[in-house]
């Protein structure tokens, strides 16, 4: 996501007129809210792969809905349907992601004109080169470390240990 260029975010969604900091109309926040769980649909992530994404989005001045319908669907990712058409079938599996797919749309609406409604909508995007960021500090240590320990819950795993 951060390696796709502006151009084609600015394609995919709307943005207010003069940009993040305006407030987008209606027609912008319902486009952004149809056209999140889309683009997360086809990002093969669940739910701790669509914040960053999320986060993202909303640096690349989506409005507050098109966020919150995004951080939804990972209800409706590839892979999720895929394994509710394993388990029911294909017309429903369709069914219930279609209907989640319009509850996610409408909560991302909701959402976005209640926190309009009492002013808790974010004023400041963040910079994408402030999120996009590498250093050694306890998150990469923990991160080493369970590293570690799954590369050993692995490695017993493939020489038959329990």
């Amino acid at each position: 996501s951060v390696f796709v260029p502006q151009s084609v975010w600015n394609m995919l969604f709307l943005i207010a007129d003069g940009g993040g900091d305006a407030s987008p109309t209606f027609l912008v926040v319902l486009e952004n809210a149809l056209v999140a769980p889309v683009v997360a649909f086809f990002t093969f992530i669940g739910s701790m792969g669509n914040v960053p994404l999320a986060a993202m989005l909303w640096s690349r001045e989506a409005s507050l809905g098109g966020v919150m319908s995004f951080l939804g669907a990972d209800l409706v990712a590839a892979t999720v349907v895929w394994v509710h058409v394993k388990y029911y079938g294909w017309r429903y599996a369709l069914y219930l992601s279609a209907l989640l797919y319009v509850c996610m749309a409408a909560a991302g609406i909701t959402v976005h004109y209640l926190f309009a409604a009492a002013g808790l909508t974010p004023e400041q995007r963040p910079a994408l080169e402030e999120m996009v960021r590498f250093a050694i500090d306890h998150t990469f240590f923990l991160n080493l470390t369970f590293l570690v320990v799954a590369g050993i819950l692995l490695w017993l795993h493939l020489r038959g240990g329990t």
